[in-house]
């Protein structure tokens, strides 16, 4: 039961919500990360290196709030007409 002078924004300041058009949720996008093989090999020295991988972060995780605005504006054209002479 909601207490009495209870604003409606107290839920969203409280509660994580779904993104609201006043109020965008900010989301953690995670790192993009590449697995590398490395296939056996010799050395100089004559050691054998077995096979591995490497994993590497190739994007990190970055935030994200809302959706990015497009900075190009609409263009309306009118259509082409085609003038017609009919005195043929």
């Amino acid at each position: 039961m909601p207490r009495a002078g209870a604003s409606p924004n107290d839920v969203v300041s409280n509660y994580v919500s779904p993104r609201l058009p006043d109020r965008p949720v900010p989301v953690r996008t995670p790192a993009e990360v590449m697995r590398i093989w490395i296939a056996p090999w010799e050395d100089d020295a004559g050691d054998l290196i077995v096979t591995g991988h490497l994993y590497t972060e190739i994007e990190p995780r970055r935030w994200v709030i809302g959706e990015p605005t497009s900075n190009t504006q609409p263009s309306l054209r009118p259509l082409q007409s085609i003038q017609r002479d009919d005195a043929q």
